[in-house]
Formats: C-alpha cells, sequence, structure tokens
C-alpha cells in the first residue's frame, strides 16, 4: 500500500534534550510537509530556534535527525503519512 505524501497532512516532530526544553514542548504538529528539509527549517522558524540548529550552510555537527528509527543522511528524503521524525542537538556528558 503506497504512503501519502503530507502535502496538507499534520506530521508529527518529536524534539529531544535541549531543542524540546527551548520549543517548551517535545512533540510539534505542522501541517505541509514533504520532506526531511522542510521539516527542519519548519522546526528552526519556531520559536526563532535557527540558530541553535543551524551553523553557517548546514546543521551544527552532531545534529541527530532520525526518521522512521532510521538516522537521515539524505535531507531531501520525503516523508510520509505516519512517519516518525525525531530532531536532537549534540549532548555532552561530564
Amino acid at each position: 500500500m503506497a504512503q501519502k505524501l503530507l502535502n496538507n497532512k499534520v506530521m508529527r516532530i518529536r524534539l529531544l534534550g535541549y531543542l524540546a526544553y527551548v520549543m517548551g514542548e517535545e512533540v510539534l504538529e505542522v501541517e505541509g510537509i514533504r520532506s526531511v528539509e522542510e521539516a527542519i527549517k519548519r522546526v528552526a522558524d519556531m520559536k526563532d530556534t535557527g540558530g541553535i540548529i543551524f551553523s553557517g550552510n548546514g546543521l551544527w555537527e552532531g545534529m541527530l535527525i532520525i526518521l522512521n528509527g532510521e538516522v537521515v543522511e539524505d535531507f531531501k528524503k520525503q516523508v510520509h503519512e505516519g512517519d516518525e521524525l525525531i530532531i536532537t542537538l549534540p549532548t555532552a556528558g561530564g
């Protein structure tokens, strides 16, 4: 069964760690997302969080983007209804 692209469907994006803290929520619901790249940009536009997501022309090193349990390397990858996208910033310990 073919999955539908998310033209006007609502997609859930889970945020982890500091990004969830800054956004004030762990799950975002957004409409009209067609690719992983669009999802990341939409999150960055919310509450002006682009500075903690992007560095220069790309994502901060160590950003982890997971789509349906697999690490995303191609941000042009299309998303479909029912997909789960997780975005998290690099973590440090001590």
